[in-house]
Formats: structure tokens, sequence, C-alpha cells
């Protein structure tokens, strides 16, 4: 099972990115946006009304949601797309950008479901698309940042074969020019989509391109989006900020998931743990390796008969 982390609470407050006049370029007919969502009924309205008034149409990909997500997002004016059981995000998405392909869009633009991004900002976002400088911009919510980057933070960094270098390769706020809508075929495993794409398209010689981005920090997280999982490396760790991130990356390579038991650390090995795409369950203080290993067997069987 996957695990993503989204929001609870609607669109709301933003750290807000200064817009410079040159950023904004005028609408133009063809934008499509695609949201995948899964469970995401007390957040999807507003999102989708917001996200309405920058784009010519809003396609909603339900990934076999058991609230009334697809319901909500009828009614706030998208077009659905209804899932019968959940597939994942990543298969959720490359379907939103097929149809919008196949309604032949002139750009895309995908965004999170549960509000963590600003809807307002998608002019910033495709406009250098508009102008035929990129095939695909990220929104990146670390660029130009002053404060320094925290240790998980550094993880979404990636260099380019090109020499690029992009700075948060895990946002799900991007913009897709037609160029890049016709290259949408590429091997994935699902678990590192971003990565996987923007690989795929600088092997291609597609132009990629980052602007900074808004980004509003859930107070409360909830775990959403699962398939199963066959097998799993489970790890109890304790404040292991320092090694977590190399003991993730090597197992992944042997296994279809990690879970991650923090056994209450007061450091950031969870943050980094979800930011690797780990199952990460939290105890609240410190119970012991007895505990973390039988949290591990707990969560196995929950991932293994749902």
């Amino acid at each position: 099972m996957q695990i993503h982390l989204t929001s609870t609470t609607p669109l709301t407050e933003f750290t807000t990115v200064d817009i410079r006049k040159e950023d904004i370029f005028p609408s133009k007919t063809g934008l499509f946006a695609v949201i995948p969502a899964f469970n995401e009924a007390h957040a999807i309205g507003s999102t989708i009304l917001l996200t309405r008034q920058h784009v010519d149409r809003v396609i909603v990909i339900d990934d076999g949601s058991s609230d009334n997500t697809a319901d909500i997002a009828r009614s706030a004016g998208a077009d659905v797309i209804r899932l019968d059981c959940s597939t994942g995000r990543a298969y959720a998405l490359l379907l939103g950008l097929r149809r919008a392909r196949e309604q032949r869009c002139t750009m895309a633009v995908s965004l999170d479901a549960s509000g963590q991004y600003d809807p307002r900002e998608i002019e910033r976002v495709t406009g250098k698309i508009q102008i035929q400088e990129a095939d695909l911009v990220i929104g990146s919510r670390y660029l130009n940042r002053e404060e320094p980057l925290s240790a998980f933070e550094k993880y979404d960094r990636m260099t380019l074969s090109s020499g690029m270098v992009v700075t948060d390769s895990t946002s799900s706020f991007l913009a897709f020019s037609r160029k890049a809508l016709v290259n949408l075929d590429f091997p994935s495993d699902g678990f590192r989509l971003n990565r996987d794409l923007i690989v795929s398209f600088d092997r291609h010689d597609l132009r990629i391109s980052e602007v900074p981005v808004s980004f509003h920090t859930p107070p409360v997280v909830r775990t959403s989006w699962g398939f199963p999982a066959k097998v799993i490396a489970g790890m109890p760790a304790f404040n292991e900020e320092k090694f977590i991130a190399r003991t993730i990356t090597g197992a992944q390579k042997y296994v279809d998931r990690v879970l991650v038991v923090d056994d209450g650390s007061a450091d950031t090995t969870s943050e980094i743990a979800q930011k690797l795409g780990a199952i990460v369950v939290l105890h609240p203080k410190n119970c012991g390796y007895g505990a973390a290993i039988r949290s591990i067997f707990e969560k196995a069987c929950f991932l293994r008969y749902h």
C-alpha cells in the first residue's frame, strides 16, 4: 500500500510568494487542470472552484474513493473520471494527463486535491510554457527561499544529465506543454513518478524549468492512497536522521515498500523517511525496540489485507 500525506483542512493560508509582473502572462485557451484525488471530499470542492478561475477545464481522477469526492467534484464543475478501485496517485495522474491530451488541450497543469498549493499561482507555473520557453515547469517550494533547507528537504534535489539542478523533485504543482503530453510513455514503478518523469523528459531533450510557489503546510496529516505491497522492509528507528536516508534508498531497490517505525525521535527521522516515500508509523514517545517491532508486524498485516 502506498501512503501519501494530505491535508485534512481546506485551502486556507499560504506563505505568499511575491508574483512579479514579468511572471504573469495572459490566459490562453486550452489550459486544462488535472487533479488526482483519493478520499478528498473535505477539500476537493474549494480546490476546484479556485482552480476553475484560471483554466478552461478541470479533470479530476477519483481513484476509488470511499467518500463522496466524485460527487463534490462534479458539483464544483469538474469532469470526473471515476475508478472502481484505488490504483495509486501515479496511475491516476497519468490517466488524467492522457485524457487532457486526448481532448487536445494546449497545455496542462497538475495540482493536489488537498489544497496544499495555491491555484492563484497557475499563471506563474504555466507562464514559461505559454511563451514556449519550457516543456515542463516545476512549482518549487524551495527555489529562491532565503532560509536554509532542512535535512529532509535537501533530498528533493536532483541533478539532471543536462547539468540542471532541480530543487523540488516531489512537487505536485507541475505544468506540461503539448510536447510533454505526447511524451508520457516512460518506465516507472509508481513510487517515484516525478523523478522518473523528470529523468525521461531530460533524456528526450525536453526543456525543464522551475518557478517558486507558495505552499500550505497542513497542521494535521493523514494517510491515504493505497495499493497492496508484497515485500516490505521494516525499520525501527530512533533519532536516526544521519543514516535513515541511505538505509531507505538502499532497501527500496529490493522491496515493494519500506515501513519505518519512528520510536519517539526528537530529530527529523520521520520527515526524511516520509520524503523518501517510506510508510511511517509514529510513536509519541520512546517505547523500545520490542514495541517498534510489534508495530511493524501490526502495520504490515494491515497493509496485507487493505
